[in-house]
């Protein structure tokens, strides 16, 4: 701060806009019509846009500033981007401002690659490194898996790795349960397979991303389990984040073979087996994990024709829970597509008519990709235009949901979370 002191504004703006303009610039984005109001500050198009939704300039201007926010937040060198982010004006911050790997901080960067800012993925790869390091020890120590690495649905800066205690958001004794996810290695690891396939990179595949892959492989292959009814393997106990069933009336959070369990373990797999090709390396390992592919216990369609989220048919039409996490398959996996599987796309679409459009940010963005996956891109532009809502800063939000867009454009996650804010302009 002293140093910055003896600069002038000018020249500190001057320096910010030639560096952030190296990665900014590559990428541009217009939508063919009329300018309207960009004369205007942002909080009146905002406002505007709510009763006529025809200002394209303001969208565009959305999507880049959330490229802008990657620029300013992961830069190589620098710690990842978590749930506040640097815009963290807590001491003592919502959730600790910690990374939790359940879904916020995969997000965050979900627009690194395909909106040409590949390099700001490179904390998050150097973070996984750090992770490996504990999660081999949280393997042996917390599970008795001696090979490979696991992470848990919380993390920290000192890159922790073991299952969280504590409290939850609202329920003092709903965090112990959440705990029970050591999903997140494997979650991690396809951001390096997406990485090398954005940028073709066999050095990084070789010598970072294939490393830490077969090591997450390596312990989800030890932590599925043989179901003695199905003869399938699942993983047990398993849960879908944050989300609880109801049976006979009461409530439950552990299951096993959560759906998300299974996409996740499925879409790691292949990319480790499409990585050993590419490197002509470790057959015997590829086919240990073909062979265990076979036996996954597979999606299944429920009564509502819905996708089930759970091991058995207990889906619920009336849940309106935030996490969808059973749709992992058709976004951000590859499992779920409308030409090769189209009954589990139907019924992926039958589970997001259930659940609804209006929900958290970072849940709206997620269902803007997941109905474009779908390929209908009216409903997804649909959902992106109820995140446009103006929120006045000023309104004070206890409650999680509602969505919604503060004036600057950060999305108004109460309390606030940068996620939403990134995925959206994304999507």
């Amino acid at each position: 701060m002293q140093r910055v002191q003896n600069i002038s504004f000018e020249k500190l703006r001057h320096n910010h806009i030639a560096d952030y303009r190296n990665l900014f610039d590559r990428v541009v984005f217009k939508i063919n019509s009329p300018s309207r109001h960009a004369d205007l500050p942002t909080n009146e198009r905002l406002r505007r846009f709510a009763k006529t939704p025809d200002d394209f300039g303001l969208q565009t201007l959305y999507y880049q500033f959330g490229r802008y926010l990657m620029i300013a937040s992961s830069r190589p060198g620098s710690r990842p981007t978590n749930l506040q982010g640097i815009w963290n004006d807590h001491v003592q911050p919502p959730w600790g401002s910690n990374y939790t790997t359940n879904i916020n901080t995969e997000m965050n960067y979900w627009l690194a690659e395909n909106t040409n800012l590949s390099e700001c993925h490179q904390p998050l790869f150097d973070f996984m490194k750090e992770l490996a390091v504990n999660g081999a020890v949280t393997a042996k120590v917390n599970y008795g898996i001696n090979e490979g690495w696991t992470a848990h649905h919380n993390s920290d800066l000192w890159a922790k790795t073991s299952p969280p205690g504590g409290q939850g958001w609202n329920d003092p004794s709903a965090m112990p349960r959440w705990s029970c996810w050591p999903m997140a290695a494997g979650w991690f690891s396809t951001h390096l397979w997406e990485h090398y396939l954005f940028t073709g990179d066999e050095q990084f595949l070789r010598e970072k991303g294939y490393p830490l892959m077969k090591g997450a492989a390596q312990f989800l292959l030890q932590w599925l389990v043989k179901d003695p009814q199905s003869g399938m393997l699942v993983t047990n106990p398993s849960s879908s984040p944050e989300n609880t069933i109801k049976i006979n009336g009461k409530e439950h959070q552990l299951t096993m073979a959560s759906t998300m369990d299974m996409s996740i373990i499925r879409e790691l797999f292949t990319a480790v087996i499409k990585s050993a090709e590419v490197l002509k390396t470790d057959a015997a390992f590829a086919a240990t994990l073909k062979k265990a592919m076979d036996q996954l216990y597979p999606f299944n369609i429920g009564q509502y024709g819905q996708l089930q989220e759970w091991f058995k048919d207990w889906d619920a039409p009336t849940d309106k829970h935030r996490h969808l996490s059973h749709l992992f398959g058709l976004y951000p996996g590859s499992q779920v597509t409308l030409s090769s599987t189209p009954e589990l796309a139907a019924a992926a679409k039958k589970s997001l008519i259930f659940r609804g459009d209006v929900s958290t940010g970072w849940s709206m963005a997620w269902k803007i990709n997941w109905w474009a996956r779908l390929r209908d891109g009216d409903h997804a532009y649909k959902i992106l235009s109820d995140a446009f809502a103006y929120i006045d800063p000023r309104e004070k939000r206890e409650t999680m949901g509602g969505g919604g867009t503060y004036p600057n454009l950060f999305d108004a996650h109460p309390p606030f979370q940068i996620d939403g804010t990134l995925e959206q302009q994304r999507a």
